[in-house]
């Protein structure tokens, strides 16, 4: 009833939640173990109760069962409502010493430790307003800063602490602020460079560690990238539209607009082919057009060019973009591919074995529809175009998005044996299981632990890559790790060879077809 009550916000669904709260308790002993949950949970209804009415006495209730319970966080958050409605400092106080013992408490990992530090800091500027106390305003401000870097733009909660640690700089526009970077013009605002600063942070921390940079053909790194940004006219310009202040808002939702679009990549499937451009021949060496002519490289160009064709500026690449020497790069890699192309602004598959006068129906025939990592990344992305061996666009489609194209997912459909709606909507989760594995049964992999590695991500898993391990281990470790998740045993249910390891797997993926 109390999610009920989230979800559809209607009052008697609360009440029915706090009755049945109350009666609990009632059973409950004084030393039952779900006693501090219950406890807990008709404290939150409480406190529910007290937004949604301005009881003052379900907001003592809420404080008393806080207390009842030990919970540090919502007994602070409660005692800091209690202050906004009566105005007593030492129930400010009382806030303050909580947070401050919740943070003690709470390790830099705990989920409740922004909220702790958004509560602290909130508290921090409130007694200043009401003593005035500049130590108060600078470890307010310090709070903000610090909690601000652990939520997304994206994130409801950050538009709300940027407000706040926007307002407590302007308190102290007075003083004289110092140069927040050495390699920044001294008339940048702090609280526009800390803002812009979080938001490409925010932007570089879901997109592949490096990328070709499309105009120069030059392979850059996370720092090369922001560094470049800073030398943007655009980045003086969000500068400018943070410090003059206005609708901040606007000012903010521009400024996330216009980081993200600037990162925008354009992501490459293909089927690898010979001299194929690694990391070690294109880092450092300068620009990829200045480079010695192969096959391998010519496609790299070909993709670089395509992608700034559609006005994108970055690009990546399985060949060149990931150090496969590292073990711990590899690892990541694998690990994030899934979420890269989903992140992706458009993904360009180039297919080498089919004509650009080929129909639909003769797609199939590419090899690309047999290889198993392609799978995911044909799923994952929201916007995908198919080329044809000589770089122009596959049956000479017009489409902007073949995803979106009703012949195009039609020709998908038949090649893949996929849905058509999971092939324009895909979303990874646990949900269908034994078709996601019915869709890998015609794929084939170089290295055979990779059949069962490729389908990580469209589970949504992040599982340790072992190579060497052999098929049947990686794939009982993905089917073990799917079942403990879901409640859906149809993977259970297929007819062929059992694994020598657990005898209610299959060997090898292919009893699912």
């Amino acid at each position: 009833m109390q999610f009920r009550y989230y979800s559809q916000g209607a009052l008697g669904d609360l009440e029915e939640a706090i009755s049945l709260h109350q009666q609990a308790l009632e059973l409950f002993s004084v030393t039952y173990p779900d006693r501090p949950c219950s406890l807990s949970a008709l404290a939150k209804c409480m406190k529910s109760r007290y937004d949604s009415q301005g009881a003052l006495g379900d907001l003592e209730e809420a404080i008393s069962l806080h207390q009842q319970a030990l919970e540090l966080y919502p007994l602070a958050n409660s005692m800091q409502s209690r202050y906004d409605s009566q105005g007593a400092l030492e129930h400010l106080e009382e806030a303050i010493s909580l947070h401050q013992q919740a943070l003690k408490l709470f390790p830099i990992s705990h989920p409740n430790r922004p909220l702790s530090l958004f509560g602290l800091a909130s508290c921090m500027k409130s007694r200043y307003h009401s003593q005035g106390a500049l130590g108060d305003l600078d470890e307010a401000i310090s709070l903000f800063q610090h909690v601000l870097d652990l939520y997304s733009p994206c994130d409801a909660m950050w538009t709300s602490i940027a407000m706040d640690l926007a307002s407590c700089f302007e308190y102290r526009s007075h003083i004289e602020l110092d140069v927040v970077s050495s390699h920044l013009p001294p008339t940048i605002f702090p609280t526009a460079y800390h803002l812009i600063s979080s938001a490409i942070q925010d932007n570089l921390h879901s997109i592949p560690p490096r990328l070709v940079q499309t105009s120069t053909g030059i392979l850059l790194s996370h720092e090369d990238m922001r560094t470049l940004f800073y030398q943007q006219p655009q980045y003086q310009a969000l500068v400018t539209s943070l410090e003059e202040g206005g609708d901040w808002h606007s000012s903010l939702d521009h400024m996330q607009a216009s980081i993200a679009d600037y990162f925008k990549y354009a992501i490459l499937s293909h089927r690898w082919g010979s001299n194929e451009p690694l990391l070690q021949d294109i880092l450092g060496h300068g620009s990829i057009y200045d480079m010695s002519f192969t096959d391998g490289l010519a496609k790299l160009i070909m993709f670089c060019c395509t992608a700034s064709h559609h006005g994108y500026s970055w690009a990546w690449s399985d060949t060149c973009c990931i150090d496969k020497t590292n073990s711990v790069e590899l690892q990541e890699a694998i690990g994030s591919m899934f979420s890269w192309y989903q992140q992706s602004a458009l993904t360009i598959v180039y297919l080498a074995d089919i004509s650009a006068s080929s129909s639909l129906q003769a797609l199939s025939s590419s090899v690309w529809f047999r290889r198993g990592w392609t799978l995911q990344e044909l799923l994952a992305p929201q916007t995908m175009l198919f080329y044809a061996q000589d770089w122009s666009p596959c049956m000479n489609s017009t489409a902007q998005n073949h995803k979106k194209d009703d012949h195009f997912l039609d020709a998908l459909k038949q090649a893949t044996g996929i849905p058509c709606q999971y092939i324009s909507n895909f979303h990874p989760s646990m949900d269908n299981a034994r078709s996601k594995l019915q869709w890998a049964t015609t794929r084939q992999t170089t290295r055979p632990e990779d059949i069962a590695y490729s389908l990580f991500g469209m589970f949504n898993l992040h599982l340790p890559v072992i190579y060497g391990e052999g098929k049947e281990k990686s794939l009982i470790r993905l089917l073990h790790e799917v079942l403990s998740h879901t409640c859906d045993i149809s993977i259970l249910h297929w007819a062929g060879k059992q694994s020598s390891f657990h005898s209610c797997f299959p060997a090898n993926i292919s009893p699912y077809q």
